[in-house]
């Protein structure tokens, strides 16, 4: 996932990207096991 930074004026200054690991419950619904947050 891409995550920007964006000043006041809407311009981005910058951005990280994450990395989820998913798993499904007994229900089949998806969730979040861990994040990853890199900044590149």
């Amino acid at each position: 996932m891409y995550w920007p930074y964006v000043d006041r004026e809407g311009r981005e200054v910058g951005h990280e990207r994450s990395t989820y690991a998913l798993r499904r419950d007994d229900s089949g619904a998806l969730r979040i096991r861990a994040v990853l947050a890199h900044h590149d």
